[in-house]
């Protein structure tokens, strides 16, 4: 790391972040204490990011950097401030990430969720039914970093510059209340927001520890001459989120007695005979989500998991390519044109009430001309001589944007069936048929209750 890059960044970053205590914080320390005492046995304190571009490793194309074996990283180049921010921590604990000895301790382990032309909408539903990757569960994750910045707002481009402060503090507002009622047996992750606009405060109501790092950002930026996110700008978010959790650790320690009843008093006692995604009672019936961190991440799998469901296909496959970018690189697609798929989710043993999907949406063919006609039918038991609950609606491909470079997003489209909700022991019926184009992407559907 440059010098001055080091020093400009540090200038900034006392002043990055709120004065706040973190919320949670003897819960967080009492996991780092279990892991001094049982540094073999103990887990280690897992983190997720969620994020867009440059949290998933925008301006990384140049950088040498070694792939750790098994590593649980989305991003490929293994250069993001995620990555270098668990490498930061685990040397600083005093483990060597390099090392090949069976003593290896890993204090921290990151594991990055996010995605390029996604926002903060598109993981509210992930994170409220615990669609984790294998590396978080069963317990989820112990802290959670909101890495989304203005930059994936925009390019999502649901939102127009007249309400995209609207848009920003509304999906903020609602990530947080997902992930707090998403773990009721067990104890609220941690929450930390990466703030780069005033768009993006939170009320001091949502218990949130943010850290605003524009100042630090536009430093680093200046001090390494460059004009866009790169590496100096990974460089900076590692320091300016290390040295933030470390300043907020410390007020802690200073206005609060770390003795061992106030860290057992942080702890929630969940009810007997507790339920939830972490127990082992996943609140999807049916739910998948493709992606390099989603719950299936190769071809093989995706096919094995539908393959129980499919009633009829005609035209649709499970496929993998990059021509849509990493986190996109394995869907359902439909790849000719009038394709036509069924699945039928019998005798569900959850109610559902929430339809979840995401699609791929692009400005280049051959995606941008396809459109689908989802159908999606309950047949509610005791009532099979009476029509079922049905409804259609129409999702195309094209995604618009000023840019003329190909462009791609994760399209998030989600429906509540409220009063019409289906029971337990309902069948369930989702009909998808091409009726636009010749191509069309399908990365995730969740009925949910």
């Amino acid at each position: 790391l440059p010098p001055l890059l080091l020093q400009e960044t540090l200038q900034s970053s006392s002043s990055s972040s709120s004065q706040q205590t973190l919320p949670n914080m003897a819960r967080i320390l009492d996991i780092i204490q279990q892991k001094l005492v049982n540094p073999t046995t103990a887990p280690p304190l897992r983190i997720a990011v969620v994020g867009g571009t440059f949290a998933e490793g925008e301006g990384c194309s140049l950088a040498s950097v070694s792939v750790p074996e098994g590593s649980s990283m989305a991003n490929p180049t293994f250069c993001a401030w995620p990555y270098r921010l668990q490498a930061f921590l685990n040397k600083f604990m005093g483990s060597n990430s390099n090392s090949n000895n069976n003593n290896h301790v890993e204090w921290v382990q990151i594991i990055n969720l996010s995605e390029e032309g996604t926002d903060t909408g598109f993981m509210i539903p992930l994170v409220r039914n615990w669609i984790y990757p294998k590396a978080l569960l069963p317990h989820g994750p112990d802290i959670i970093i909101n890495a989304y910045g203005r930059y994936d707002y925009e390019t999502y481009g649901e939102a127009s510059p007249t309400n995209l402060k609207e848009t920003i503090q509304s999906e903020l507002s609602t990530f947080v209340r997902a992930v707090k009622s998403s773990h009721p047996c067990g104890t609220t992750p941690m929450i930390i927001h990466m703030a780069d606009t005033v768009e993006q405060q939170l009320s001091p109501l949502d218990d949130v520890f943010s850290i605003h790092y524009q100042k630090a950002f536009d430093r680093a930026m200046q001090a390494d001459r460059q004009k866009d996110f790169a590496m100096a700008g990974h460089m900076a978010m590692t320091w300016v989120l290390a040295f933030g959790a470390l300043e907020a650790a410390l007020r802690h320690c200073q206005t609060t007695t770390t003795s061992s009843k106030d860290v057992v008093a942080s702890a929630v006692v969940p009810e007997e005979n507790c339920k939830d995604p972490s127990t082992g009672d996943p609140s999807c019936p049916f739910a998948f989500f493709a992606s390099p961190q989603g719950t299936v991440t190769r071809v093989t799998e995706f096919q094995k998991y539908l393959k129980p469901y499919t009633t009829s296909n005609n035209g649709w496959e499970v496929l993998s390519d990059m021509g849509t970018g990493w986190s996109r690189k394995t869907g359902l697609v439909a790849i000719s044109a009038g394709a036509q798929m069924v699945l039928q989710i019998k005798n569900i043993t959850k109610e559902v009430r929430y339809f979840h999907l995401m699609t791929l949406k692009s400005n280049v063919e051959p995606w941008r001309t396809g459109k689908v006609r989802f159908r999606v039918a309950i047949l509610v038991p005791g009532k099979e001589n009476q029509a079922p609950l049905e409804t259609s609606f129409e999702i195309d491909g094209s995604h618009v944007t000023k840019s003329q470079d190909p462009e791609h997003i994760t399209h998030h489209y989600n429906m509540d069936f409220d009063t019409h909700k289906a029971p337990i022991g309902s069948d369930i019926m989702i009909s998808l048929e091409l009726v636009e184009g010749t191509n069309f992407k399908v990365l995730g559907l969740m009925l949910c209750s």
